[in-house]
């Protein structure tokens, strides 16, 4: 069962706020980070507000649609086949790129709030696969939902649960606030939930990687357990048991305590283990949920502590693009763009997951960096999707709202780096515009 931590590090010394002086213990980033602010880089408008934005995340969330298993699943994103035309790749995953749960949870609010019924359906379909079919014999959920069918891996992380469990909750409330019943997605939730609850470590927290059929875990290394507090806050946030939000309290003191204040989060990005960006975004997204719950201190210190963490991954400046170089020929400004790891050093928009929480804290400690670099952080992450007529980019057509993940600045083993965008169009950047336009649409325009 979910032990009390017995005894908490003491909080980072605090230093001060002067400048060249850390803020608090290795936290010296942080000021750098508002003096770049202040010297570096010219602020540029967003090329579509939210609800633009929207509409186009909505409709390249379309075109990844696909039927498998009698279930309607978002496609994991889109590659060019022999022929030049952009087609959905084989994959489909609850969290981190293919964002199934995020995808539906969206359909689902849409559809209902507009009374697009097809919207709804899809969002049903999808949601009742995970919560039927996927859940494993220990609770867990089979978040990958094509290795199910193939039988090739029973392990899933900790990033793609927390989503699971987060994603599943709300889309829950959504239903029953509509006077709609869906207990089975609740209850999907409820038991991954209660499993990683009650093999939570002191020294691993949730961990990384567990079997959902024997329940094993297969790692127990790194910040990404941190994934599934904004899922418990989620899930008290359904049913109001203490349970869950005193899980969430102990695991966001836990990975601050053991991974934050060293400011040293990782294995999060899943393609890579080491120090990354986002493996500190849900102690963001988790901290400042805690604050509005109980105003406690500890929370906002967390969150500011994330953010700083989160925003020492932002480019600051624009760089010098390379004559001929995709980011010349496209006009493609790194400003506001958030590098992935020090193994994966290219930018992405992942940025706007977080850009409500850059605004949040704004709100509450009256600090404009925080504003500002919210702003940099969704105009960065919206600059390069295709409008309603669709755009070529290498000379391939992508359609309303398509947006390659990749923009190298460095050269990262590619030919036509720096300065090159690749070709993958994958799902989560616009699942995470969509969600962030919805949370903060007046404070984005």
């Amino acid at each position: 069962m979910l032990r009390t931590c017995a005894q908490r590090k003491s909080a980072p010394k605090q230093i001060g706020f002067n400048w060249g002086k850390p803020i608090m213990e290795n936290y010296g980033a942080a000021n750098v980070e508002d003096g770049a602010l202040d010297l570096l880089g010219s602020a540029f408008p967003a090329k579509y507000g939210p609800e633009e934005a929207s509409s186009l995340c909505c409709a390249f969330a379309g075109r990844l649609l696909m039927e498998v298993n009698g279930r309607k699943m978002f496609s994991i994103g889109q590659l060019p086949n022999a022929d030049g035309i952009f087609e959905n790749r084989e994959g489909n995953g609850f969290g981190w790129c293919g964002q199934n749960g995020m995808y539906a949870r969206l359909f689902l609010e849409q559809g209902l709030e507009t009374g697009q019924e097809t919207l709804v359906e899809t969002a049903v379909s999808n949601l009742d696969a995970w919560s039927n079919e996927a859940v494993g014999k220990t609770g867990l959920i089979h978040t990958h939902y094509h290795w199910m069918l193939k039988g090739s891996s029973d392990v899933e992380d900790t990033c793609n649960l927390g989503f699971a469990i987060g994603e599943l909750a709300r889309a829950w409330r959504v239903m029953r606030q509509r006077g709609l019943e869906k207990g089975k997605w609740l209850q999907a939730a409820e038991n991954a939930a209660d499993f990683l609850v009650s093999h939570y470590s002191q020294e691993f927290g949730f961990g990384k990687a567990w079997n959902v059929e024997t329940g094993e875990c297969t790692d127990p290394n790194g910040t990404i357990g941190a994934y599934v507090i904004p899922g418990l806050i989620s899930l008290w946030q359904a049913t109001r048991e203490a349970r869950w939000l005193t899980a969430a309290r102990e695991a966001c003191r836990f990975y601050t305590d053991r991974d934050l204040a060293e400011f040293e989060c990782k294995a999060g990005a899943l393609d890579t283990y080491c120090i990354d960006k986002e493996s500190s975004g849900p102690l963001l997204i988790g901290a400042l949920e805690l604050y509005k719950i109980d105003g406690g201190q500890e929370w906002l210190d967390c969150a500011r502590m994330a953010g700083w963490y989160f925003c020492s991954w932002m480019f600051h400046h624009d760089m010098v693009p390379r004559q001929g170089s995709d980011f010349e020929r496209y006009g493609y400004r790194t400003l506001g763009g958030t590098s992935v790891s020090a193994q994966h050093h290219h930018i992405d928009p992942w940025g706007a997951l977080v850009v409500p929480q850059m605004f949040q804290l704004w709100e509450i400690t009256g600090d404009e960096h925080w504003r500002r670099r919210g702003k940099l952080m969704w105009a960065g992450a919206v600059q390069n999707i295709a409008p309603e007529e669709g755009k070529r980019i290498h000379g391939l057509f992508r359609g309303a709202g398509a947006q390659n993940e990749g923009y190298h600045h460095c050269c990262w083993g590619e030919s036509e780096a720096p300065g090159y965008m690749n070709e993958w169009l994958v799902a989560w950047p616009q699942a995470f515009i969509w969600n962030g336009a919805r949370e903060v649409a007046n404070a984005i325009c």
